[in-house]
């Protein structure tokens, strides 16, 4: 069953959810709130960061959620467009975004009033701690391609760590953004005046400023990754350089030999029978000697 263009999730509150900002119904439903044209046209911009824009009647919030594309293997960010006063609540989310049920479940005890501010405070939690669970994912991709460096390092592998990074310098663009919004909502004076909510809040700016951490230490970690890879290439190609000079340098008395045999003039041993075996002999003794030498030398 197709769901409807707004929703009224949670009875008794003047919470609305609308799944399509270029509706006529979205039109109105802002005609009649009286939010702001800007507003309403930033819903329809998909790339924005995370703002707050403080209007007379209300807040507008642009929060940004994430989640994890498995088949892209990449993180992704979905706009969420708060609007927000004392008693009313409109959030614009993507088809997709599950945000609104898991909100329901979480006041389904009672527990809590749901107020607009209330809810709007649990969206961004819901957020935030998406995003803890995407920097897990985040995590077990590290600790991968940290052993995938050690183990195998290849141009898969680099274009792997490449692709990280850059998921990584996203999500720390979108989690810096959203520790901006959360400071913004710390100072307005709806939420400064009710203690327990502001608490809160201060919590949730804690867990932006540990999810933009944990980003930095997986950067950190991503960048020691590719210099493993780049020395791993390095020590790779030293040795096979190695192992070829080895067998340059053994196979140079041999070629002396033989092309000192091949010229067209009188030489030792060659009315003899058994000239062959002397020579292979004698390139026998060369090539032990050279082996012997590197083998005192500790070269291989």
């Amino acid at each position: 069953m197709e769901k409807p263009i707004i929703e009224e999730p949670i009875a008794g509150v003047s919470w609305r959810v609308v799944h399509n900002a270029k509706t006529k119904e979205f039109h109105d439903l802002v005609n009649a709130e009286g939010f702001h044209t800007l507003d309403m046209e930033d819903c329809s911009h998909p790339h924005r960061l995370a703002k707050v824009v403080d209007r007379p009647e209300y807040m507008f919030i642009v929060a940004k959620a994430a989640r994890h594309d498995a088949k892209a293997g990449r993180l992704m960010f979905e706009n969420i467009d708060i609007f927000i006063n004392a008693k009313v609540l409109v959030t614009v989310v993507e088809n997709t975004s599950p945000i609104s049920e898991r909100i329901v479940r979480r006041f389904s005890d009672k527990t809590v009033k749901p107020t607009p501010l209330n809810i709007g405070y649990a969206i961004l939690d819901e957020i935030v701690d998406e995003y803890l669970l995407m920097l897990d994912t985040v995590g077990e991709t590290v600790n991968a391609l940290e052993a995938s460096v050690v183990k195998h390092p290849s141009s898969a592998t680099l274009q792997r760590i490449f692709s990280a990074k850059r998921s990584l310098i996203d999500f720390r663009r979108n989690a810096a953004a959203m520790r901006e919004v959360v400071n913004a909502l710390l100072r307005q004076q709806s939420i400064e005046k009710d203690h327990e909510l502001l608490n809160y809040f201060r919590d949730l700016y804690g867990h932006t400023v540990q999810v933009i951490e944990f980003i930095e230490t997986y950067r950190d970690l991503l960048s020691g990754a590719l210099d493993i890879h780049l020395s791993a290439v390095a020590n790779r190609t030293n040795e096979v350089m190695k192992v070829l000079t080895i067998y340059g340098t053994i196979a140079l008395p041999l070629v002396v030999i033989t092309g000192f045999y091949g010229m067209n003039v009188r030489l030792p041993f060659q009315d003899s029978p058994y000239a062959v075996w002397l020579v292979f002999a004698i390139m026998a003794i060369f090539a032990f000697a050279v082996l012997e030498y590197f083998r005192k030398k500790e070269w291989f």
